[in-house]
């Protein structure tokens, strides 16, 4: 995914049309958004990130611009829609190389996720992509990510299968941070991780419950894991009791009460 957005900002970043595309997008959001269209508005465009998830936006696009050329002149909305999206007539080439280019990464993308990375994993891509690809800058594009995924599918040996693509191995620490670590760090529990991916069944779930018992992952935690973020918190920061400020004010006013 990284690999893929950074070919896009290369391709598209210091590209006029792109920036003149972004530039009437983004205006077009905000004179939207508070009309009797918002129901069209664009999706937002993240910053840094921006080529990561600019697929539905474009995606977007293509929608708007079909609504746009299908709406009659009888419409009511036809002369407002013509007056804040009209600009999308001049892009439409433009629209279709974009298109092209983020539809072309998004398979690569999908490619390496299902695929992995093999010998031929490259041949698959290139089968796909390149007799569907109509434009020159399309072909110059699809040529590089193929390029590249050939040196790459050249690491693995006969057979073998590489892990191309992070999200699992993200979405495996999120899982574990987030579901049970929460802001302590690591704990035992990242014994578990394991656990998530793969086939299990009630044989090996048997078998491991036999022979380790809680005392070992404690063992196995305290030589390899270590103390906890949370657990040291706790140590520096013992906890104090908290003041009941309910009861003092309660206490305060009687006592006035009391002298008045």
């Amino acid at each position: 995914m990284h690999k893929t957005g950074n070919m896009l900002k290369k391709r598209l970043e210091n590209d006029t049309r792109w920036k003149s595309f972004i530039s009437h997008l983004n205006d077009s959001k905000k004179r939207l958004c508070q009309s009797t269209l918002s129901f069209i508005c664009p999706p937002n465009i993240r910053g840094k990130s921006r080529f990561l998830n600019c697929r539905n936006v474009i995606e977007w696009a293509n929608k708007a611009l079909a609504v746009l050329e299908k709406t009659q002149e009888t419409d009511a909305n036809w002369q407002e829609l013509n007056e804040k999206l009209g600009w999308f007539y001049a892009f439409k080439k433009d629209l279709a190389l974009f298109t092209e280019l983020f539809e072309s990464a998004a398979m690569a993308k999908e490619i390496v996720r299902k695929l992995h990375i093999g010998n031929g994993t490259w041949q698959t891509l290139d089968e796909l992509l390149t007799e569907e690809t109509k434009s020159e800058e399309g072909k110059l594009f699809v040529k590089e990510l193929i390029d590249f995924l050939k040196v790459q599918c050249e690491k693995a040996e006969n057979g073998m299968l590489l892990v191309g693509s992070s999200e699992i191995i993200e979405s495996a620490f999120s899982k574990l941070l987030d579901r049970e670590c929460g802001n302590s760090g690591f704990t035992q529990s990242v014994l578990g991780l394991a656990a998530c991916f793969g086939d299990s069944d009630f044989k090996s779930m048997e078998k491991a419950f036999i022979e380790c018992e809680y005392k070992d992952v404690l063992k196995w935690g305290e030589m390899h894991v270590g103390e906890t973020i949370q657990n040291k918190r706790r140590q520096t920061l013992k906890f104090q009791k908290k003041i009941d400020l309910g009861s003092k004010l309660a206490r305060l006013m009687r006592e006035k009460a009391m002298v008045a």
